[in-house]
């Protein structure tokens, strides 16, 4: 049996931008946009996974009309282009405090996504 596709749709505080997180077969895509098929996107963002549990932490922001994924640690492979969606690994060491003020928000503008 095929390894199945799951949907996340996160969506801009204004409700007129969206980015999907697709998993499918143990990995995960980030793609700009409502994206329902049932193939790995031809544009997105994918955590690299590493650590020493193999997973990621980031976050999810949008501003205007573009979205940034933000990681502590890790890499990320980026596949197609799509200028309105964007990674960035920030390059302090520990709980960065960037990351950590990301992490602590609580007005609900960044959305924190793990796997």
């Amino acid at each position: 049996m095929l390894p199945k596709y799951k949907y996340t749709y996160f969506s801009s505080p204004d409700k007129q931008h969206e980015v999907t997180r697709v998993d499918y077969d143990g990995k995960t895509y980030f793609t700009y946009g409502k994206y329902e098929s049932k193939s790995i996107p031809q544009n997105y963002i994918s955590p690299d996974y590493s650590g020493f549990n193999s997973g990621f932490e980031l976050f999810l922001f949008f501003e205007k009309d573009t979205a940034t994924l933000y990681a502590q640690y890790g890499t990320f492979t980026s596949v197609g282009k799509n200028s309105r969606l964007k990674s960035e690994v920030f390059k302090g060491y520990g709980n960065d405090p960037v990351f950590f003020n990301m992490k602590n928000d609580n007005t609900g503008k960044y959305y924190f996504l793990t796997d």
